[in-house]
């Protein structure tokens, strides 16, 4: 399984109309599609009016064939066509192949942490298996479930830990567990030299109604 998803960027004092349009967006491509598609609004850890739809797909193959409903789809073209204004510059994309999960699968919870960081050169094989002990860490601490996920388009070599929570107050407790326990911290100290050296970022993002 696959997430793929967009970042977008609203121009300075759009952020309102912004946040409004990438709901409708999110209606129109779920229709479009035929499946459930989210729209995030970034809480901190990227620029402010940042937002972002997701989805899951079954692969590449999955993603063109969605990709191709929505050039068939005169809503979704009418909708981007009318939200074109509202963006500093174009979508940029992702797509992350989900290789590890913890805790209860379900509909993404409210709050997302999205923690990125890119592999060093010649650490592939540790980074990885380090990354999935750190998942599984995290799930035994905080109770929270997540997923571990490696880019498949996108930044090369980039891994990401996504981790829901019900509530903001939910996600706090969570990382203050997590930097009350010292075999986290131990865990994270094992890191060094894994990791390209200012890859490494955290950005919280609260799904839209």
């Amino acid at each position: 399984m696959y997430i793929y998803a967009t970042q977008l960027q609203a121009k300075p004092g759009r952020g309102g109309e912004a946040r409004a349009k990438i709901a409708e967006i999110r209606d129109v491509v779920s229709a479009a599609v035929g499946q459930p598609v989210l729209a995030w609004a970034v809480v901190a850890g990227a620029p402010i009016g940042s937002f972002g739809i997701s989805t899951r797909v079954d692969g590449s193959a999955g993603l063109i064939d969605l990709q191709m409903k929505l050039g068939a789809s005169a809503g979704y073209q009418t909708v981007a066509a009318e939200s074109g204004d509202l963006w500093v510059g174009p979508v940029e994309t992702t797509l992350n192949q989900i290789v590890a999960t913890t805790g209860e699968q379900g509909d993404p919870l409210p709050v997302l942490t999205v923690t990125r960081a890119t592999i060093a050169g010649g650490h592939l094989g540790d980074a990885l298996a380090w990354s999935n002990e750190v998942l599984e860490y995290v799930t035994g601490v905080t109770g929270l479930g997540g997923n571990l996920t490696t880019s498949a388009a996108g930044n090369f070599f980039e891994v990401s830990w996504i981790v829901g929570a019900e509530s903001g107050a939910a996600s706090d407790a969570a990382n203050d567990a997590l930097l009350a326990d010292p075999g986290y911290i131990g865990l994270i100290d094992r890191a060094g030299g894994m990791f390209i050296d200012g890859t490494s970022e955290r950005v919280l993002l609260a799904k839209l109604p």
